[in-house]
């Protein structure tokens, strides 16, 4: 068994109307020390701890306390605002930017937003640097940058509660030769492409309803010593609900979402069309436990949530996983091979090449708010591999796995 643990301390700073700074700090950690182990060997599990009572590791993330946001802010005018530095975003609803607040490390970028308010809604232009590679094969200063703007629209009828469009411009130098035979696909290759998409979400009577999607297209190019392939980008996804109210007070609700995203048949061709998700709220749109990830999925949930009181939230999820297409993993000449869509905890599991079952997740979750501020969520989830996961030589992942996740959060 695991059990990790995380304390975030958030800070705000203000200097008259018009200034703003704020960072936030986190400790994260497993619970035990890896006495003696380097951290090469464990990675961020390793503690080089001298004994299981003294936690002084000095390479040891788990003894850190790391800067996850750190930015400045400039009010230019009642209408237009300036954040930079390390900071979060979210667009829409969450599917294609959240800052995924739960995590052990929230999301967090390098870059600047300009905020900037007209009388039918809000832009957000945004300049975000995600990766700063060094050489290349090609490129002498590689790097990754994200140029987008995102529009809510204001001026809309009661009944839509989120009407939102963005654009998204991704220009990457090349690192590496060839195309992945797994996500991220492109990995290495020099990528100019455009991302578009859009949100629609709110309330009719007692119906609740979400519909967004988004496209991906655009070029790339990888390079060999002798040989340069262009390469043909062409990715989608929509992910939609359905809710209904089923009592006046709204104490109780059910909903039915379902999620498709395309995959690439064949990875030998220059089509690349398997979906790569930016930075999505996993936890709402996969499940607590992290298992399976976007790209290359069809699935299906249906959820259950009942308010006994103001302060009392309870819930009751159900997912069912599959492929899209099924050839579409890394696996050379018909043998099984690492699922590369699978979350961080759970790499070590392997796919099938034939089959499209992945699994079956139910996530019970409790949700509380306390007096002074408190609030505290627990979940208990399981995970059931599918048939596109049975292995005979890894009987353990023919077994239910189980994950329990408690959170608390206090503002001062």
């Amino acid at each position: 068994s695991h059990v990790n643990h995380r304390l975030r301390l958030n800070a705000i700073l203000r200097k008259g109307e018009n200034l703003t700074s704020g960072l936030s700090l986190i400790h994260s950690g497993e619970w035990g020390s890896h006495t003696g182990v380097a951290d090469s060997t464990l990675g961020s599990n390793g503690s080089g701890n001298l004994n299981d009572g003294t936690k002084n590791g000095v390479l040891d993330t788990q003894n850190m306390i790391l800067v996850n946001r750190a930015w400045g802010a400039w009010k230019y005018s009642n209408l237009v605002n300036f954040q930079f530095g390390r900071i979060g975003l979210e667009i829409g609803d969450g599917t294609v930017f959240s800052e995924n607040d739960w995590d052990q490390f929230p999301i967090s970028h390098d870059g600047m937003i300009i905020n900037w308010e007209v009388n039918f809604g809000r832009f957000q232009f945004f300049t975000i640097k995600t990766n700063e590679y060094g050489p290349g094969f090609i490129s002498h200063d590689a790097e990754r940058n994200l140029y987008g703007v995102s529009l809510d629209i204001k001026s809309i009828p009661e009944w839509i509660k989120i009407l939102n469009a963005h654009f998204i411009q991704v220009v990457k130098d090349e690192t590496g030769t060839g195309l992945a035979s797994s996500p991220p696909y492109l990995a290495g290759a020099k990528v100019n492409e455009q991302r578009v998409g859009a949100t629609l979400s709110g309330d009719r009577g007692r119906f609740l309803y979400r519909l967004s999607g988004a496209y991906v297209f655009g070029q790339g190019t990888t390079q060999s010593a002798s040989t340069q392939t262009n390469l043909n980008i062409s990715e989608y996804m929509m992910d939609s609900s359905l809710g209904f109210i089923w009592n006046s007070s709204q104490s109780f609700k059910s909903t039915l979402g379902f999620h498709f995203d395309s995959g690439s048949k064949d990875l030998s061709t220059e089509q690349v069309h398997a979906y790569e998700s930016l930075y999505y709220d996993s936890h709402l749109y996969g499940g607590f436990m992290d298992v399976i990830r976007w790209g290359n999925l069809t699935s299906s949930n249906i959820a259950l949530s009942y308010t006994p009181a103001e302060d009392i939230e309870i819930g009751l999820t159900y997912f069912y996983f599959t492929r899209s297409v099924s050839s579409d993993l890394t696996a050379a000449s018909g043998a099984s091979a690492s699922f590369t869509q699978f979350g961080p905890e759970y790499k070590s599991l392997t796919a099938s090449p034939s089959a499209t079952e992945l699994g079956h997740e139910i996530d019970l979750s409790y949700k509380k708010t306390f007096d002074g501020g408190l609030k505290f969520q627990g979940v208990v989830a399981g995970f059931l591999p599918g048939s596109a996961l049975k292995n005979a030589t890894d009987p353990k992942q023919d077994r239910i796995i189980f994950e329990y996740f408690i959170q608390a959060n206090i503002d001062f």
